[in-house]
C-alpha cells in the first residue's frame, strides 16, 4: 500500500474534539499503515510529521463533524476537508482566486478550488496568507486541469452532502486506493467530483 486516505466521525463539533479526532485517525491510520503508531513532530513551519518514520508522509485536516487524513509512502501529500455553508464568499475568491477560477464561480465550484488551494499549501508547510502561490485548478466536467506548478501534482476532489475533500499528492498513487476508507459510521457517501490522474 503506497497511499491511502481515511475519514472518522466525531459527535462534537469544537475545535478540541475535532482535534482529537484527527489525532485518533493519524494513530489508527499509521499503525495500519506502517505497522506502528508512530510520535508526531513537526517542522520548523509547524506542519505536523512521523517522528521516527521519515517514509511516510501525511497530512490532516477536519471541519464539523468529521476528520479527514491522507498518507503515503512516497511523495508528500496534502488534505483539506470543508463543511460547506450555502454560501459563496465571493469577495475572499477575489482575493484568493486566479482570475481563470473565478469564471462561473458557484457554491460548488468555490468550496472545490478553496479545498485544493488549502490542500496544497498544507503539503508544502505553507499558511493561508500565501495562498496566492498555489497553482491554478481548473475544472471541466470531471477533469481537474493545474497550471502554473513545475512539479507533477497529483489531485483528487470528492464531495458528500455538505462535505468538499480534496487531497493532493506530489506522487501519483492509484485512485482506488485513496477513495475515502470510513473509520467509522455516520459518514456520508463520498463521491468523486474531479481528478487529474483518473
Amino acid at each position: 500500500m503506497k497511499a491511502k486516505s481515511g475519514l472518522l466521525f466525531t459527535e462534537k463539533t469544537d475545535y478540541s474534539s475535532q482535534h482529537l479526532c484527527g489525532q485518533q485517525l493519524i494513530s489508527i491510520m499509521s499503525l495500519e499503515f506502517t505497522g506502528n503508531i508512530h510520535n508526531l513532530t513537526a517542522t520548523p513551519s509547524g506542519r505536523p510529521i512521523f517522528l521516527n518514520y521519515p517514509y511516510a508522509d501525511f497530512n490532516i485536516s477536519h471541519s464539523r463533524n468529521l476528520a479527514a487524513c491522507t498518507i503515503t509512502a512516497e511523495g508528500i501529500t496534502g488534505c483539506d476537508i470543508q463543511y460547506m455553508r450555502r454560501r459563496t464568499n465571493l469577495k475572499t475568491a477575489e482575493r484568493c482566486f486566479h482570475h481563470e477560477e473565478l469564471q462561473d464561480i458557484d457554491e460548488t465550484r468555490y468550496y472545490m478550488l478553496w479545498t485544493l488551494k488549502e490542500a496544497f499549501l498544507k503539503m508544502h508547510g505553507m499558511g493561508v496568507s500565501e495562498i496566492n502561490r498555489s497553482p491554478v485548478f481548473t475544472v471541466k466536467k470531471s477533469e481537474l486541469l493545474i497550471s502554473g506548478y513545475t512539479d507533477p501534482l497529483y489531485a483528487a476532489v470528492f464531495r458528500a452532502e455538505d462535505y468538499m475533500l480534496s487531497m493532493i499528492f506530489s506522487e501519483k498513487p492509484a485512485l482506488q486506493n485513496i477513495y475515502p476508507y470510513y473509520y467509522s459510521t455516520r459518514i456520508p457517501e463520498f463521491k468523486l467530483e474531479a481528478s487529474n490522474f483518473i
